[in-house]
């Protein structure tokens, strides 16, 4: 009985090898040994005198003295009459035996059983008069042999195609066409594929258009196939039109393609990408492609090192290396993209390809593409984390490739969006390739940025390494070692840059080891207490920098472990009416031993900046700087804000302000100038209170002296006082608690002692007219720090006080200007100067200096000159030229002068920015 009888579902053209056997034989299935043995001898008989036998034994193969006197005879045979018949009609009978077709389909052996390249069927193949009748008939055979189990991972259905595969010569390609596309409506998936691998063999040189046609009918049927169409597809030799059509196919199945069939996909395309092409070819494969389908397919297969995605990007590389034109359409294409919404993840994998395919010319060209789409924002931190996180198999080879794209963006000066896409392929880089070796080389990169000696891109890498650890201390602390040399290098450092590297340590010794003590917290402690104890305020604001940001992380610690342990949040503070009730049952409460630390830490801080050399001001800067950031994940804690409100805040009250009937009966003169008070907006009288400015100047004894630092750090403490009240506000904002000192008047002198054009003030002693422009000075800084304090309150009472305090502020700087054209030689005291920030801003300001920056007020005032300082743009009054002023220094953004002593210069916006660059600005603790 014949195998597999009754499987075809629609009838085949009659089998020559069948139709040749006579009817009896057909219809007589007790003879069929007989008959088989017969057709044995037969077949024996014939293919005997072309030299070729059957070795013994069931299913035996055969052997074949000389392949090619084998076919010349066969050849001469097919001429004589009733040969070409009888050979059919042998095989027909031979082929009834699965064994036995095996056999015939099977290489043959030689004469010394050498086995030979071609099997019988093979051979007869190459007789152009055999060929078209034994080739349709092996056609035929295929449906009842398909769904076979490989007994030796070669299907019979493979060894009758493989009889196809580079033949010499093609008798009748279209009748083989046309067999093959019969037989693809009936045959299953693994028997289709088979059949469209073999396709181009069976066509002629002229015929490829016919089987381009079948090929791309089976592509429009079923995507299934798309791997096999397109491997035949390479196969052809087609028409530029007929290509073109073809490519226009394949680019409409890129989208339903299967993840296995993506690489061969896109090789194929960019293997026949032309000009012309190229955009369609381009846009098809960013849009088809979806990145987190590929990687959901490979999590469904295993993933592994030869994952789908990792083919994709490998057969993109490949394709640009191969052809060279290829990576410039890409990256042409790419630059016509002119909207941060049109750009798709698989761009970034595309000029990852293009920038490692590239040759050094070339290279150029996709670094300044990245560049400029970095510059403007169309590589989002969004896009990028789609292109990177969670494809770390695929971009494992090109992970310098990103190192070196995230070195040049980093490097950018001036160019802020440059420097945030730099950032974020850092952090990306080192989250997703977890690998010891690949994060030592990233974390070297970093370092080296910190050790270029440029500001702006020592900060941004700094910025970048306290990222990873706020994000993964625990795996950026095995590191460690690798980065402690920063400390050694702190005194180079500006505020910010210092700061940000004390945050990293800060960080590590915390939030690295939470649970153990850690070597790093010695060290950090060392060299704060190391710096504290120094004479130079320099050192000293070092060390008050870092106890700040240790101060910081202890309470985030103390925190956190306090919400483990009673289930609720300890980081944001409660409403006024918990928090003032809590305070008591608190201090009863226990310290842990964080808040212990954390205790010691600030009284030793408080300690060493008690003198008079501005530290003490830098100090309530940095505590601003803290409570201002009440909005963060790892706000300031409540243990220490209750802390910072009672050894700092709480005596502010008892120092500044005074009771206005009190200020008026004192009678004494301060360095000649007669307290009255002025500038009084509630209009309270001598009801109400006033802020103490004037008498505060004197400098009769040691007392008088503690006054005049107190008074310099006036604006600070009041900064740091509303930050505090806000925070523990019910809404986080309101000032209703100090709203008191905004329309309260301020003791300073009488106005007569100025006169009309300025003729009594010329006549005043020269320390009288020196401590009238101090008075003047800590008076506009005073109103500056209302002005941010209350500018954000939505109260119109409070609104209409600011406004009526602008008109003051301009009034009052606009006299200030007038009075130190007359002071020449007035200089501001107790202000920190940093020599290297003077010098770096000394030459850079020095080509340009009238141009590009105009002196400070006291800048002048030390140096001599009587000129107005209403030609300094509304700046403040800046210490050496050094403090932050209030109002922003012209900018709008404002802040107290006396409060933000900076120890490096890199704070106080005075430098100007390059041509065409983004002036980077520390960010404020007010609003």
């Amino acid at each position: 009985r014949r195998r597999g009888q009754g499987r075809l579902q629609q009838p085949l053209r009659p089998n020559p090898l069948m139709s040749k056997r006579a009817p009896s034989e057909n219809r007589a299935p007790s003879n069929r040994p007989a008959k088989r043995g017969a057709a044995k001898a037969g077949l024996d008989e014939l293919l005997a005198a072309a030299g070729a036998s059957r070795q013994p034994g069931e299913g035996g193969g055969w052997a074949i003295a000389d392949a090619f006197r084998f076919r010349q005879q066969i050849t001469r045979e097919a001429e004589a009459d009733g040969f070409k018949e009888e050979l059919l009609a042998a095989l027909s009978d031979e082929c009834f035996d699965p064994a036995r077709l095996v056999a015939l389909l099977r290489p043959t052996a030689g004469a010394a059983a050498v086995s030979s390249n071609d099997s019988i069927v093979r051979l007869l193949l190459h007789v152009d008069s055999l060929q078209p009748d034994i080739a349709s008939s092996l056609m035929q055979l295929l449906p009842e042999y398909q769904g076979e189990e490989a007994s030796d991972a070669m299907t019979t259905t493979r060894l009758i195609l493989s009889q196809f595969r580079w033949l010499e010569h093609i008798v009748d390609g279209a009748a083989l066409v046309g067999a093959a596309s019969e037989m693809m409506q009936v045959a299953d998936a693994p028997l289709k594929r088979e059949l469209l691998l073999v396709l181009p063999d069976l066509v002629q040189d002229g015929q490829h258009a016919a089987a381009a046609d079948t090929l791309r009918s089976v592509l429009g049927e079923d995507t299934q196939f798309l791997a096999s169409v397109l491997d035949a597809f390479g196969s052809l030799v087609l028409e530029p039109d007929a290509l073109a059509e073809v490519c226009a196919s394949v680019m409409d199945a890129v989208a339903g393609a299967n993840v296995e069939d993506l690489p061969v996909v896109v090789r194929f395309l960019l293997q026949h990408m032309t000009k012309d092409s190229a955009k369609a070819t381009v846009a098809a494969l960013r849009t088809g492609m979806q990145l987190d389908l590929l990687r959901g397919g490979d999590a469904a297969a295993g993933g592994g090192e030869a994952s789908g995605e990792a083919l994709v990007l490998d057969a993109l590389t490949t394709a640009m290396r191969l052809r060279k034109d290829v990576a410039v359409l890409v990256v042409k294409h790419l630059g016509g993209i002119a909207a941060a919404a049109d750009h798709t993840p698989v761009d970034a994998w595309l000029l990852c390809a293009a920038y490692t395919a590239s040759a050094a010319t070339e290279r150029k060209k996709v670094l300044k593409l990245v560049l400029d789409k970095a510059c403007g924002r169309l590589l989002s931190a969004a896009l990028l984390r789609a292109a990177i996180a969670g494809h770390g198999v695929a971009l494992a080879p090109h992970f310098a490739t990103l190192l070196e794209l995230a070195t040049v963006l980093l490097q950018q000066k001036g160019r802020r969006a440059a420097v945030e896409a730099g950032s974020d392929l850092y952090c990306l880089a080192f989250d997703e390739f977890a690998d010891v070796f690949k994060r030592q080389e990233l974390l070297s990169r970093v370092m080296a940025h910190v050790g270029s000696g440029a500001d702006a891109e020592v900060e941004a890498a700094l910025r970048v390494l306290v990222r990873l650890a706020s994000a993964d201390a625990v795996a950026v602390r095995h590191f460690a070692p690798f980065l402690t040399y920063v400390l050694d290098y702190l005194s180079s450092l500006s505020v910010v840059q210092a700061r940000l590297a004390f945050e990293l340590f800060a960080r590590l010794a915390y939030d690295g080891a939470p649970d153990c003590a850690s070597r790093l917290t010695d060290e950090l402690l060392i060299t704060i207490r190391k710096q504290l104890s120094s004479s130079t305020p320099h050192y000293k604001c070092l060390g008050l920098l870092g106890g700040c940001t240790m101060l910081h992380r202890l309470g985030v610690q103390d925190a956190a472990a306090a919400a483990d342990g009673e289930g609720v949040s300890a980081t944001q503070p409660p409403p006024p009416s918990q928090a003032r009730g809590s305070q008591a049952a608190a201090s009863q409460k226990p310290l842990s031993a964080r808040m212990q630390e954390a205790h010691s830490l600030f009284a030793m801080m408080c300690g060493h900046s008690a003198s008079a050399d501005g530290t003490f001001a830098f100090l309530l800067h940095e505590l601003s700087h803290l409570v201002a950031a009440r909005g963060a994940a790892d706000a300031l804690s409540r243990p220490l804000l209750e802390l910072v409100i009672d050894k700092v805040t709480s005596n502010f009250e008892s120092r500044y302000l005074v009771d206005a009937a009190e200020s008026l009966q004192e009678n004494a003169k301060v360095r000649g100038l007669q307290p009255k008070l002025a500038l009084d907006i509630d209009r309270a009288g001598e009801e109400g209170i006033a802020v103490r400015i004037a008498p505060m100047l004197a400098h009769s004894d040691e007392a008088a002296a503690l006054q005049r630092h107190a008074l310099s750090t006036l604006s600070a403490n009041f900064q740091l006082l509303r930050l505090c009240e806000a925070a523990t506000s019910e809404d986080g904002e309101s000032l209703e608690a100090v709203d008191a000192v905004l329309g309260a008047p301020l003791v300073l002198f009488e106005p007569r002692l100025i006169g009309e054009r300025l003729e009594a003030f010329r006549d005043l002693p020269a320390d009288t007219r020196e401590a009238a422009c101090l008075a003047l000075f800590y008076a506009v800084d005073w109103i500056r720090e209302l002005l941010n304090g209350f500018c954000t309150q939505r109260d119109p009472e409070m609104r209409a006080k600011v406004v009526l305090r602008a008109t003051q502020l301009a009034a009052l700087e606009g006299v200030l200007d007038a009075l130190l054209g007359e002071t020449p030689h007035f200089r501001l005291p107790g202000i920190i100067w940093d020599s290297r920030a003077a010098a770096a801003k000394a030459k850079a300001a020095a080509p340009k200096a009238a141009a590009t920056k105009k002196p400070a007020v006291a800048k002048k005032a030390a140096a001599g000159k009587a000129k107005p300082a209403s030609k300094a743009a509304g700046k403040k009054p800046a210490a050496a030229g050094k403090g932050k002023s209030a109002a922003g220094k012209g900018r709008g953004k404002k802040k107290s002068a006396v409060s933000d002593v900076d120890s490096s210069g890199d704070e106080d916006g005075d430098e100007p920015a390059g041509a065409g660059e983004e002036e980077e600005e520390e960010e404020e603790p007010a609003p």
